[in-house]
């Protein structure tokens, strides 16, 4: 089970994202289990030097993969930390770059797309604070250009929300529950194509299941020691060097069960 998500927020300027991002955030920390960080790209939209734009973004990817270092470098913390990215997001390659850092640290992906008619938008924006609005041929280019999710197989987490819409229990109650299955199935690393194994943390998580296992086992039958410890080698053995295919979208219990039939 990862103890790290990032929640992807998507949409166009205007469309709700940030009032949904405070919404759900208020909601989840009425559970002391669950803890969570906000990273905002407003002060992006400001910026019309499109170096200066691309180099931000960078530092505000930096933030996010530094935020997700030093919770990883807690040990024993029992907390779930949700790391909203609250930015438009409208182009794939935007949103699949947060994939791939879940995938580097094994954390899990969420995302949330908030649909708004640019007129809407447009119409929202202009009751916006002056230093807060975005000029009407930015949002207009964004809409030509918004690649909506859910056609990759790693956009299957996905919650879509049409505007206007009103935060209630139910919104609520449908993030929670997929946030839970994220949590439980984190995106994994894929088998090194060089190698053709499986990358060490992975290695490390089934070495700790299978030694769960034996000592359950022995938990009922201390005879069977030598057995149980050179059995637990050779199916390790046998999963390091690929003889034995491991599924990468299998949940910690599904693995252990899994590793367990091995036996």
């Amino acid at each position: 089970m990862s103890k790290i998500c990032l929640v992807v927020l998507m949409g166009l300027p205007g469309a709700g994202k940030t009032s949904l991002c405070n919404q759900l955030i208020k909601s989840l920390e009425s559970n002391e289990s669950y803890k969570t960080y906000t990273i905002e790209f407003d002060m992006l939209m400001q910026i019309t030097d499109e170096n200066c734009y691309k180099e931000l973004r960078k530092q505000v990817y930096a933030s996010t993969e530094h935020i997700v270092e030093s919770i990883n470098s807690l040990l024993n913390e029992q907390n779930k930390y949700v790391i909203f990215i609250d930015d438009n997001m409208y182009y794939k390659s935007m949103r699949y770059e947060y994939y791939k850092l879940a995938r580097k640290y094994e954390t899990s992906f969420l995302q949330i797309h908030i649909n708004i008619l640019l007129e809407t938008a447009i119409s929202r924006n202009r009751k916006r604070e002056q230093k807060h609005q975005v000029p009407k041929s930015v949002i207009q280019d964004m809409a030509s250009k918004f690649e909506v999710p859910g056609k990759e197989h790693w956009e299957l987490n996905l919650i879509t929300l049409h505007t206007p819409f009103e935060f209630s229990t139910e919104i609520f109650d449908e993030f929670v529950t997929l946030l839970t299955k994220c949590f439980d199935k984190p995106v994994y690393k894929k088998i090194d194509p060089k190698t053709g194994t499986l990358p060490q943390s992975r290695l490390q998580n089934i070495d700790i299941l299978l030694r769960k296992i034996v000592h359950s086992r022995l938990a009922v039958d201390k005879t069977k020691v030598p057995l149980y410890i050179l059995k637990r080698k050779e199916i390790y053995k046998a999963i390091k060097n690929n003889e034995i295919p491991i599924d990468e979208a299998l949940s910690p219990f599904e693995m252990y069960n899994y590793l367990e039939s091995l036996f």
